[in-house]
């Protein structure tokens, strides 16, 4: 079982940031959705800050696509 610490969080935020599911980055961490949404739901910070990344990870997927979508437009 991995116990929760700066580190474990660290790495689930850049998962998620990288364009991973919370399912995926916690496959990827190796933290189980239990323990993760767990969390999640006891510490609003690490929820706020998850909610962030994925977030930006979203919006560069839109920018990305919108980018492919100007350029084949041309």
């Amino acid at each position: 079982m991995i116990v929760r610490n700066h580190k474990t969080d660290a790495q689930l935020i850049v998962a998620v940031r990288s364009g991973l599911t919370f399912r995926a980055a916690c496959r990827h961490v190796g933290v189980s959705r239990t323990a993760f949404h767990g969390w999640r739901r006891s510490d609003p910070i690490f929820a706020a800050r998850l909610d962030a990344a994925r977030a930006q990870a979203l919006a560069l997927k839109a920018q990305a696509a919108a980018c492919l979508w100007a350029s084949e437009a041309a």
